[in-house]
């Protein structure tokens, strides 16, 4: 679990947007991109973070390969958007800004909502079976969680539903940055 958790904490603290890899030079562009690519891991650890944490899900019990496989989704789908995604932002902003509207931008997006939501459904059903004095305990991680998910989640939902085009950029800026700092 603490090995998770760092892993999670360390892929957040990446807040850096696409849009401006233009202001960077050219020599620190690659390891910017780079850590940007692995950030995204924090979609698929948030998910099983809360399948284990504080202790296993029902799910897991049933079927002990889940832990496994919940990277092939995201290793299939959201993870050659992402690369794919910020190595266009890096070398061409505006194939990146027509390519963030493709089906694949969209279904790589659903993906990534889909597992916070799991990763959320999950701690609430785990808070619901812990004992009182884990409760205790969950409730200021459960808390702290929707506060900071919430807001992201639904940045995502918007952005999902009226794509990501130049006007979207500037007109969401502001709510992406704010739910940025509260995750």
């Amino acid at each position: 679990q603490a090995l998770l958790l760092a892993l999670w904490f360390g892929t957040m603290s990446n807040q850096f947007f696409e849009e401006w890899y233009a202001l960077l030079p050219g020599w620190l562009i690659g390891v910017v991109v780079a850590s940007h690519i692995i950030k995204w891991f924090l979609v698929p650890l948030c998910l099983h973070f809360f399948l284990i944490f504080p202790v296993p899900s029902p799910p897991l019990g049933r079927f002990p390969r889940l832990e496994l496989y919940l990277y092939v989704p995201y290793l299939l789908v959201c993870f050659p958007h992402v690369v794919t995604s910020n190595v266009l932002w890096a070398i061409s902003p505006d194939r990146a800004v027509v390519q963030g509207v493709s089906l694949f931008s969209r279904a790589a997006s659903i993906i990534g909502l889909m597992y916070f939501a799991c990763g959320l459904l999950s701690l609430l059903v785990n808070y619901r079976q812990a004992s009182l004095l884990s409760r205790r305990k969950l409730r200021v991680v459960l808390a702290g969680t929707i506060m900071g998910f919430l807001p992201t989640f639904l940045w995502f939902a918007v952005r999902i539903l009226f794509g990501h085009t130049q006007i979207a950029n500037w007109l969401y800026l502001w709510p992406a940055t704010a739910s940025v700092t509260l995750l």
